[in-house]
């Protein structure tokens, strides 16, 4: 059994910062990950648009404390 824990770390006006913890079942931490992910036009594909609003909010509930 292994645990994953997502947090958001930022939220910018066109990207939102990822964090992954992946922990065993001794509470060991055993990879982590931080990845970029950007808002995009996807009928352009080149133009970064901002992070919608719902988005934004839905996702503020995993900012780490």
């Amino acid at each position: 059994t292994v645990h994953c824990t997502i947090t958001v770390p930022r939220i910018g006006n066109n990207s939102i910062s990822w964090r992954y913890e992946i922990r065993n079942k001794d509470d060991v931490l055993c990879w982590t990950s931080d990845q970029v992910t950007v808002c995009e036009d996807m009928s352009a594909v080149k133009q970064q648009v901002p992070v919608p609003a719902w988005l934004r909010e839905g996702l503020a509930s995993l900012a780490p404390e």
